[in-house]
């Protein structure tokens, strides 16, 4: 029937989603009538839209309209919770940004405009970097911090003028997310009296690596001597961000 297998046949029957019209008690043999055929007929296009068995045979059991309608209604929301979380896991992966960096700048000292960008401060004041990890940091502050991080932000931190000038490369003194774009921003910010800031466009000296806090004194180093031999200097903080193990100064 429909080329549906017994064995499935069967354990429509066993779930009480689909049971026979008549079973011969001889043969075993079962046999389907209009109506069997009617809910099969839903069963399969509920199937296609990926809608549990479960909540199928919930149906059944109070055939009505409206029943159905809120069938449909809960999956198309489940469908759209489920595409936000494959966007945000697309977002996460990234793969074609990392590998641009890979092979094409990664421990290349670029001088050039960045693209303006938001970002929310998370925590200020002069800490030492050791080999905190940054992101278990961050999801112990505040929940909104957890699902930021978790679905449209990177992390950075912020070492000022000062610290640089002390060559004082192992602390930092802000963290902070930065946020993808404004729309998201206003999404998941609204109502949250959290303060977000804009970093305007304009050129940075900078460095991209892989590697862990450990290095970033190397790095900061050879950026000042780049500067000094081009007669550049720092006007304010430097920024470091975390993209998937890839690190940017």
């Amino acid at each position: 029937m429909y080329h549906l297998s017994v064995e499935l046949l069967r354990y429509y029957d066993k779930i009480g989603l689909l049971k026979p019209e008549i079973v011969d008690s001889d043969s075993g043999y079962r046999y389907y009538g209009v109506k069997q055929l009617e809910h099969l007929n839903l069963i399969r296009f509920a199937r296609t839209m990926d809608i549990p068995l479960e909540r199928i045979a919930k149906y059944f059991h109070n055939p009505q309209v409206e029943n159905l309608l809120d069938m449909l209604n809960e999956q198309q929301a489940a469908l759209e919770r489920r595409k936000k979380e494959i966007l945000s896991l697309q977002h996460k992966l990234k793969v074609n940004q990392i590998n641009g960096v890979l092979n094409n700048s990664l421990g290349r000292i670029r001088y050039q405009k960045e693209k303006a960008c938001l970002i929310l401060p998370v925590a200020s004041g002069i800490q030492e970097r050791k080999n905190l990890d940054w992101g278990q940091y961050i999801r112990k502050m505040k929940p909104l911090y957890k699902q930021l991080l978790t679905d449209m932000a990177n992390i950075g931190i912020g070492l000022s003028k000062e610290l640089i000038e002390e060559e004082s490369f192992l602390c930092y003194d802000q963290v902070f997310l930065i946020l993808n774009s404004s729309d998201e921003r206003k999404e998941y910010l609204r109502g949250k009296k959290e303060k977000v800031h804009e970093i305007p466009a304009q050129k940075y000296v900078s460095i991209t690596y892989l590697g862990g806090n450990e290095k970033a004194p190397e790095y900061y180093r050879q950026i000042q001597q780049w500067m000094k031999v081009r007669r550049l200097k720092a006007t304010g903080a430097a920024q470091e961000i975390h993209r998937g193990g890839v690190r940017h100064r």
